[in-house]
Formats: structure tokens, sequence, C-alpha cells
């Protein structure tokens, strides 16, 4: 009990925190840009392969985040009209005193694996 209480009760470091700080800011930023990015509760996008535009409604969002230098990665769950999943990967990068997403990958998590698999996009720890 002693050694919990002394973890609980232990400083975090400046860097433990300023890393908190950055991932909880990523995972609010990408929130805010999911819901402004929704027209009548979905998200729209272009099937690069049919040509049609996909409504996809956000169901969850995923606390790992990943790291390519100075941009980061963080995916997100959603929902077609049939009900079916879609994995979503936002890329982001920093601006100003927040993260802004500057590529979304629909139903395209090979992308991100094979940034993983050469090393390029690790988890953010």
């Amino acid at each position: 009990m002693v050694a919990f209480a002394m973890f609980i009760c232990a400083p975090v470091s400046a860097s433990q925190s300023a890393m908190q700080e950055t991932k909880v800011r990523l995972q609010s930023d990408l929130q805010k840009h999911i819901y402004r990015s929704l027209v009548d509760g979905a998200y729209h996008t272009l099937d690069s392969e049919t040509g049609e535009v996909r409504e996809l409604f956000p169901s969850a969002s995923h606390p790992m985040i990943l790291r390519m230098g100075k941009y980061y990665v963080m995916c997100a769950d959603f929902r077609d009209v049939n009900g079916n999943d879609v994995d979503v990967d936002f890329y982001m990068i920093k601006r100003n005193k927040g993260y802004q997403v500057f590529r979304a990958e629909i139903d395209n998590h090979e992308l991100l694996d094979s940034l993983i698999k050469t090393g390029k996009a690790e988890i953010f720890q």
C-alpha cells in the first residue's frame, strides 16, 4: 500500500507533463476536426475507386497515438450507412498552439501499417 501511495504521489517530470499535454491536445483537436466536418451527422468522403460520396458516422476514437517525426497519426472508427465499420486514420501536424488534420485515410490502414513496418511511424509514449 505504501508503494502504491508513493507511486501516486511521485512527481511528474516536465517531459512527461508536456507529453501528456500533447496527447490531450491531439485528442481534443481531432474531435473538433471531426465535429466541424460533420454535415447532418455524417463525415462525407469521396470513394476514389467508385467515385461515390460516402457518408460515415463517428463511432469511437482510439487512444493510441503514433508519431512520425513532427507529425502524428490518430485512428477513429466510423460506420457507413449500412452499419459497416470503417477505419479512418487522421494525419496531423502542429499549427500554432494546436494540431490540424492534413490528411485522412479512409479504410486504408495498409498505409499506416507500412509506415510502422518501415519504422517511419511509432507509438507516441
